[in-house]
C-alpha cells in the first residue's frame, strides 16, 4: 500500500514537471504585423521615413518611423486589408493598397523612394497688441481676486486674514 502511494506521488510530480514546461495553447497571438525596408534609388537605406498603415475596413491607423538602417516594424495590427504609405520630405510619397495582414504573420513590404524637390509654403504669423494687455504700470503676472471668490474660500471665521 505504501509503495502505491509513493509511486502515485512520483507520477504526479513528474506530470506537473512536464506540464509546467509546455506553453499554454490558449494564449496565442491574435494580430499580425507589417515589416520592411525603405531605400532610395541607389539602394541606400533611408532613415526617418514615416510609414503609415490604414485599415481599409474600419479606418484604424498606425505609424512608425524608419530606423537609421531604413527598417520599420508595425506590430499589433488586426487581420485585414491595409493601405500602406511611406513619405519623407525630399522624396515622392509612395502608397501600396490591398496589403493583406494575416494572423501571426509579419507581412514583408519594401519601398524604394524616388527623390523629389519639395516646395514648402511660407508660414506667416501675426499678433496684435491691445492696450489692456500692455501698459507702463503693469510689470509682471497679474491675478484678479473678486469678492465672490474670497467669500467662497474655506476659512474658519470667513475672515480674509485667516
Amino acid at each position: 500500500m505504501r509503495i502505491q502511494r509513493w509511486l502515485s506521488l512520483a507520477v504526479a510530480v513528474a506530470v506537473l514537471a512536464v506540464a509546467s514546461t509546455t506553453p499554454l495553447a490558449a494564449q496565442g497571438t491574435t494580430t499580425g504585423a507589417v515589416t520592411g525596408t525603405v531605400t532610395d534609388e541607389k539602394n541606400a537605406p533611408v532613415p526617418n521615413v514615416s510609414v503609415e498603415v490604414v485599415n481599409r475596413a474600419n479606418g484604424a491607423k498606425a505609424s512608425q518611423i524608419t530606423r537609421d538602417n531604413g527598417r520599420f516594424f508595425i506590430p499589433n495590427l488586426e487581420v485585414g486589408t491595409y493601405a500602406v504609405t511611406a513619405r519623407r520630405i525630399g522624396f515622392a510619397p509612395q502608397t501600396r493598397t490591398d496589403i493583406v495582414v494575416s494572423l501571426t504573420q509579419a507581412t514583408r513590404l519594401d519601398f524604394q523612394l524616388k527623390e523629389q524637390a519639395t516646395q514648402l509654403a511660407a508660414v506667416r504669423t501675426e499678433a496684435a497688441a491691445t492696450t489692456s494687455d500692455f501698459s507702463a504700470t503693469r510689470q509682471g503676472v497679474q491675478t484678479i481676486l473678486t469678492d465672490t471668490l474670497v467669500r467662497r474660500l474655506p476659512t474658519l471665521n470667513r475672515d480674509l486674514t485667516d
